[in-house]
């Protein structure tokens, strides 16, 4: 099973400790800025799981920061609609005092669109990933 991490420095595995993830290939693509992205550019196949790793939402402001998601998720779908792969939101709030309602945002869109939602409060990622995403890689 192949992880693709899309992100900006956080995809790096010194970061983020993506390397310590139990029995995926991990593949990290570091983008500048979030748009709609060929997939198949970055080698992506169905079958496998993609991660978006968001740490950039850094407005003061509900609905600057429920319009950001809003377009990351449109983003996402268009990105990911040709593929039969497990999709995956990663957030890293920049703006700490927001932190539980963009998650929160965060969770229940991803959740409406069938992504699986993960943000910094997960306790330890690599612990989440092992536990959570394992049961569903077995399901691809």
């Amino acid at each position: 099973m192949i992880l693709h991490i899309f992100s900006d420095s956080h995809s790096s595995a010194e970061i983020s400790h993506w390397n310590k993830i139990n029995n995926l290939q991990i593949l990290t693509h570091q983008i500048e800025k979030f748009g709609i992205l060929n997939l198949h550019d970055f080698d992506v196949h169905d079958g496998e799981a993609v991660c978006f790793c968001f740490c950039e939402i850094d407005s003061h402001d509900k609905k600057s920061i429920e319009r950001t998601i809003a377009n990351y998720l449109r983003m996402i779908q268009v990105s990911v609609k040709q593929f039969s792969i497990i999709t995956i939101v990663y957030n890293i709030p920049h703006v700490e005092r927001m932190a539980s309602y963009t998650n929160e945002l965060f969770r229940i869109l991803c959740g409406a669109y069938g992504y699986l939602f993960l943000d910094r409060q997960s306790n330890d990622v690599t612990i989440w990933m092992n536990v959570n995403l394992m049961p569903y890689l077995s399901q691809v």
